[in-house]
């Protein structure tokens, strides 16, 4: 299947070893190579959640500036950021909880799962007809339980409550809101669900473990990771990509190939301000990178320098000691010399009376 010419503009992020891609019609661009999750886009600004340093940071990028936010010491393992009326909510996979955030992103209230870390592995949050809700990939108790199998045990819930809205489900990721509906991922499943209140009432099959749900006016985007249980029988894919499907007909009209294994999110961008504040903020950190190996080379060079004038020094000195040693007269003086060596030779043994 031939790239698809994108009606919408699309910026999709990658965990792993992935980054941030941006697509337009058929051009992609790479703006940075930082294994990033969950993406947040409105009158906020734009949000990212970022994997690395235990995932407990997020990028901000809103009216011509960009900002690295640290909201912990410890892991989180962000999943998945929402503004929602002045807030701020993100997924911490790690600690099983969904917290809440002002805008100076100090803690309002959170709402966290029973278990160790990481047992149920909740990792997407929505604003879904007034109710704030999550998606998990099951009611487990010990630390990635989930492991063990999670086929029909993945869960959507309201966070406030804990009520289960939707069962049944196979690792479910990328709750996503349009008009009065609902899409997700069954991604274990490779499936694209779509819920009218709590009714299923479309299902489409994606060609690779299905995450990352953007709906555009007359499209929907899907994501596919190449690394999550890609059956080699129904797809050929190389690397990840993002699969068109056309909104009256429900069928994949396209597939747009990716510079990265995996997708997480995917959202409909509109203006390119933010983004090009993304890629401002990733090249000071490059240009703070190559600036550190540049200094680290001149350092090495300089330590090469001393080391050669050093070693230059010693073998000077081994000619001389060769040149010395060689010499008549120091075979001549051989005797003194020892004679002064067993007298200055401290002894060990002690003096009778």
């Amino acid at each position: 299947m031939n790239t698809y010419i994108l009606e919408d503009n699309l910026l999709i992020s990658s965990p792993g070893v992935g980054g941030l891609t941006y697509l337009e019609g058929s051009n992609q661009i790479t703006i940075s190579t930082k294994a990033s999750t969950g993406i947040y886009i409105g009158k906020e600004g734009l949000f990212c959640g970022l994997q690395e340093n235990g995932g407990n940071h997020l990028i901000l990028a809103k009216d011509g500036a960009s900002d690295d936010i640290e909201l912990a010491n410890d892991a989180l393992d962000i999943h998945d950021v929402l503004v929602h009326e002045n807030l701020i909510y993100f997924v911490a996979t790690q600690t099983n909880a969904v917290v809440c955030l002002n805008s100076d992103f100090k803690i309002v209230d959170s709402w966290q799962l029973s278990g160790e870390e990481d047992s149920s592995h909740i990792n997407s949050v929505a604003v879904y007809k007034g109710r704030l809700i999550a998606s998990a990939f099951g009611n487990f108790k010990l630390h990635r339980e989930y492991k063990n199998g999670t086929q029909r045990l993945g869960r959507v819930f309201d966070v406030r409550t804990g009520e289960t809205l939707i069962e049944g489900l196979s690792q479910p990721h990328s709750l996503t809101v349009e008009n009065n509906y609902l899409y997700l991922c069954s991604s274990e499943e490779n499936t694209l669900h779509v819920y009218e209140d709590q009714t299923l009432i479309k299902s489409v099959l994606i060609p690779g473990y299905a995450r990352g749900v953007a709906v555009g006016e007359d499209y929907i985007y899907v994501g596919i990771s190449l690394s999550r249980n890609v059956n080699s029988d129904i797809s050929k894919l190389t690397s990840g990509a993002i699969a068109v499907i056309d909104k009256k007909t429900m069928i994949i009209v396209g597939l747009n190939m990716l510079p990265f294994r995996e997708v997480y999110d995917i959202r409909i961008v509109n203006q390119h301000s933010n983004i090009f504040n993304l890629m401002q903020l990733w090249q000071l950190d490059t240009q703070v990178l190559v600036d550190t190996l540049e200094k680290n080379k001149q350092e090495i060079e300089s330590q090469s320098n001393e080391i050669e004038s050093q070693s230059k020094e010693i073998e000077y000195l081994n000619n001389i000691i060769v040149e010395i040693t060689s010499s008549k007269s120091w075979r001549i003086t051989k005797p003194l010399r020892d004679i002064r060596s067993a007298f200055s030779m401290p002894s060990n043994k002690k003096i009778k009376e």
